[in-house]
């Protein structure tokens, strides 16, 4: 895979496994449904090029909001790289808040 690279303004990451169900929030002696306001992190599983020319490689880590990871239209939108069973997400880059690289 390390021959692999995008150059657009998209980064294909793996994509976010939501947890078990809904979580409940306890307030006032009542339950809630709480909200996903946590920053996950997800696999970067091809080179790319940020706009600003960083290098980004695979298996480096994006962090994006949670609610977003599992709401947006490209969260949901999982594809298949064509002859392996890699799955992955097409993330614009503005939609990530931070990189993680790998030691090198």
């Amino acid at each position: 895979m390390s021959n692999r690279q995008s150059f657009e303004s998209f980064i294909m990451l793996k994509p976010h496994k939501q947890g078990q169900g809904v979580k409940a929030e306890a307030k006032g002696g009542l339950a809630f449904a709480s909200q996903k306001k946590s920053i996950v992190a997800l696999d970067v599983m091809i080179n790319a090029w940020h706009p600003n020319g960083t290098i980004i490689p695979a298996g480096s880590k994006a962090f994006v909001l949670e609610d977003k990871a599992v709401s947006q239209a490209w969260a949901k939108d999982v594809r298949t790289i064509e002859g392996t069973d890699e799955n992955v997400i097409i993330v614009p880059f503005s939609e990530v808040l931070f990189f993680e690289l790998p030691d090198a």
